[in-house]
C-alpha cells in the first residue's frame, strides 16, 4: 500500500530528506577543515614540547662547560642526617670523616624529695635560668599542680615541670630543661631557689676552702726540683714525685 499523501501535512516528494542530503554535501568542506584544524593543533602541541626539550638540553649542555659546571659541586653525605650533617663549598677536598659519640646530650633534670600532695607553694617571683635564657613569672601561691601548670605555660619550649606519684598522697616534683648542651645548665633564683631548697632539690653548703701557703713549706722528698717544685706559689708535682703540706689548725 502506497503512502497516503495529505496536502499541507506531508511532502509528496520527501523534500526533507532531499534537503538533508544536499546539506551534507555542502558541509563536507567545512568538516574537512575542522579535522585539519584539530590535526594542526595537535602537531603544534608536539612541536612546542620538542622545542622546550631542546631548550632544556641546550641549557644543560652549556652548564657543562661554564663556571657553573655541576661536576664541581661538593655534597656532604651523612648516614644519619638527624645526628650530624654538613655543607661543602666547591673548594672542599674530597675526604671521609668519622665521629664517635661518647655521651648523648641530655638536658638538666632535678627531682625533689617526696612531699605531701597538699604541699603549698608560696607566692613570689620564680626565676629559672637555662644557660643565658631566663624564665621568670609571678605566682600568687597555690598547690603543686597549680604551680607546675603555671610554669609549663610560661616555660613553653625552655623548661617543664611535672608531678610523679610516689605513693598515695605523696608526690615528687621534677624540673626538666628542654635545651641540651653543657652551656645550658639550669639554675634557680628568687623564690625558685627557696622552693628548691624546701623540696630538697638543692642544699646549702658551708665553704670549707682554706688557702694554704706552699712557698717554703714544701717537703720535696728526694730534693729533685724537676719532680717537685714551687713557682710563684704554684705547687707542681710531676710523675713519680711526692710531697706534703703542713696544715695548721685554726
Amino acid at each position: 500500500m502506497s503512502d497516503i499523501y495529505v496536502p499541507g501535512v506531508k511532502s509528496r516528494f520527501n523534500t526533507e530528506k532531499l534537503i538533508e542530503d544536499l546539506m551534507k554535501v555542502e558541509r563536507i568542506p567545512r568538516d574537512r577543515a575542522e579535522k585539519n584544524r584539530e590535526r594542526f593543533q595537535t602537531e603544534k602541541t608536539y612541536w612546542q614540547e620538542v622545542g622546550r626539550r631542546i631548550s632544556a638540553l641546550r641549557d644543560s649542555a652549556r652548564l657543562l662547560y661554564s663556571f657553573q659546571n655541576p661536576f664541581n659541586d661538593r655534597v656532604v653525605r651523612s648516614p644519619d642526617e638527624s645526628s650530624i650533617s654538613g655543607t661543602a663549598s666547591r673548594e672542599a677536598v674530597e675526604q671521609e670523616r668519622s665521629f664517635t659519640v661518647k655521651q648523648i646530650a641530655q638536658a638538666d633534670r632535678f627531682l625533689s624529695d617526696p612531699v605531701q600532695e597538699s604541699f603549698r607553694v608560696d607566692a613570689g617571683t620564680y626565676t629559672f635560668t637555662i644557660g643565658e635564657q631566663e624564665v621568670s613569672f609571678n605566682f600568687r601561691g597555690g598547690s603543686l599542680r597549680e604551680f607546675t601548670e603555671t610554669l609549663n605555660r610560661r616555660g613553653k619550649d625552655k623548661i617543664q615541670a611535672g608531678l610523679i606519684m610516689v605513693s598515695p598522697g605523696i608526690r615528687s616534683l621534677f624540673f626538666e630543661s628542654k635545651i641540651t648542651g653543657a652551656e645550658n645548665s639550669m639554675g634557680f633564683s628568687g623564690a625558685a631557689e627557696d622552693l628548691a631548697m624546701r623540696l630538697g632539690i638543692i642544699h646549702e653548703t658551708n665553704d670549707s676552702r682554706r688557702d694554704i701557703p706552699v712557698n717554703g713549706a714544701v717537703s720535696e722528698g728526694e730534693g729533685n726540683p724537676d719532680i717537685v717544685s714551687v713557682n710563684e706559689d704554684v705547687l707542681l708535682v710531676n710523675a713519680g714525685g711526692k710531697t706534703s703540706l703542713p696544715i695548721e689548725g685554726g
